[in-house]
């Protein structure tokens, strides 16, 4: 296990603790530190703790060199490579009332955790707080996506996609956590590889705990850089979401099924075809429909500098892996739904 290395906090009880878990983030790793050194909120106000899980890409660094620059930080190594091992490591090495588990591959506003400190000034009973989320790319494929998942058609209109003012919220995302919630539900669950946030979160909603999104609060997430890593995204989310539908049978939404109906209709185009011409005109319609969606929020979505093409393919890749990934989790995971309390353990 590498040596934890440490700089001395300027807060003794800082109101932020970032619990940024990384690994192979080299890219987007400098930005993202920029972006909170750039934070309008004093510095005072907040402690950095940088969670190296295992990078081979020159990420751990950067991240060393940032510690050896920055006495809020902390640098520790996550042995088990998850993120929600990484965050349940970082959360106990904390010492703010509040804890921010950030992306390595994000950039955040410079007022964003300043909103946050008011947000949570203002409504002490609030306990998990997020912003307006955007993606952005680099290159016009990756641009393409970003501004595809920028759309509501895209990832099932989440609040973090769309809020225009204060909403009360059952997932956020780029989330900004009580101490006190943490405490009071335990830990992230280091055995879902996937998805672990949005378990925590549905414990905390369905407990009745208060979640908002704040549209004054906003961050960028850099999009996959090709068809391929975005379909792979989205079918392990598809894939692991089955584990939390498993353990808690309130949490499954229709824009996580949605997607999974949409593969099952798209296999059964052989069986259509073998009845005959009239019943294969049914199949059409549904798909036909999903085209028109996808080609008009491609054209809402789309700007200049973005083909809107590669948008338009973007679509069926999200939707078809998401779906496919739920599927396959469904009959993976088949044997947890009659053993509720079984424990993930692959």
């Amino acid at each position: 296990m590498k040596e934890v290395i440490l700089s001395n906090t300027e807060a003794s009880n800082p109101f932020f603790s970032i619990i940024l878990v990384f690994r192979n983030e080299a890219k987007h790793l400098n930005a993202c530190l920029s972006s909170f050194d750039g934070q309008s909120l004093s510095r005072d106000k907040w402690e950095i703790i940088l969670v190296d899980s295992d990078s081979d890409d020159g990420s751990r660094a950067i991240a060393e060199e940032y510690v050896s620059k920055h006495q809020n930080s902390i640098l520790l190594d996550n042995p088990e490579k998850t993120a929600a091992a990484g965050w349940n490591l970082g959360i106990k090495s904390s010492t703010g009332r509040y804890y921010y588990p950030a992306s390595g591959h994000s950039i955040n506003d410079r007022d964003y955790l300043l909103e946050a400190k008011r947000f949570f000034d203002a409504n002490s009973d609030v306990h998990a707080l997020g912003g307006r989320v955007y993606n952005v790319g680099s290159d016009e494929v990756s641009k393409a996506i970003a501004a595809a998942c920028n759309t509501s058609f895209a990832l099932g209109g989440v609040h973090y996609r769309k809020a225009t003012e204060p909403t009360r919220v059952n997932v956020v995302g780029l989330g900004i956590y009580s101490r006190e919630l943490y405490d009071a539900l335990g830990e992230y669950n280091k055995n879902i590889k996937r998805s672990s946030d949005w378990e925590f979160n549905y414990r905390a909603w369905s407990r009745g705990y208060k979640m908002f999104i704040n549209p004054a609060m906003k961050a960028w997430l850099f999009s996959r850089r090709d068809y391929k890593s975005i379909f792979m995204q989205q079918f392990r989310t598809g894939f692991w979401k089955v584990v939390v539908f498993a353990m808690h049978r309130g949490s499954l939404l229709a824009r996580h099924i949605i997607p999974a109906l949409f593969v099952l209709w798209l296999l059964l185009f052989p069986l259509f075809a073998l009845i005959g011409y009239k019943v294969l005109v049914a199949w059409f319609i549904p798909v036909s429909f999903y085209a028109v969606a996808a080609a008009l929020n491609c054209v809402k979505a789309t700007k200049e500098n973005i083909k809107w093409y590669y948008a338009l393919i973007a679509y069926p890749i999200i939707h078809i892996g998401y779906g496919a990934g739920f599927l396959l989790g469904l009959f993976k995971w088949r044997n947890m739904f009659f053993e509720r309390d079984k424990v993930v353990s692959r």
